[in-house]
């Protein structure tokens, strides 16, 4: 399953700079000031529309890595998935050349072990 983007996200952006993030006592903080600040159960509040932003559904939403999805999805945690996945497949790589190896005494090229 892959990990949607959301605007608690270091690297979500609004193109209005209208993002905030609401606390406890009506009180709005930047990304920034939430961050150092520690607040993690603050919700991501937009002051375009004075409303509970909607994260990567807004047509003002971006990532500014370039790692967002057209369909939401986090791209950073594809790659991460996509990295996994490489390196599996380089271990399984070594594994049959160390098995060819041992062939190696009888001839037995890569086309005839299929």
């Amino acid at each position: 399953m892959t990990k949607k983007c959301t605007p608690s996200c270091k690297y979500f952006r609004c193109v209005k700079k209208a993002l905030r993030f609401k606390v406890e006592g009506s009180r709005l903080l930047t990304i920034k000031e939430a961050i150092r600040r520690g607040i993690h159960n603050a919700k991501p509040w937009c002051l375009w529309t004075n409303s509970e932003c909607i994260g990567p559904n807004c047509q003002y939403a971006y990532c500014i890595k370039n790692a967002m999805l057209p369909n939401g999805d986090c791209g950073l945690a594809t790659k991460a998935k996509e990295a996994h996945f490489d390196q599996e497949l380089e271990k399984a790589e070594m594994e049959f050349k160390q098995i060819m190896g041992g062939y190696k005494k009888f001839k037995i090229t890569e086309e005839e072990f299929y």
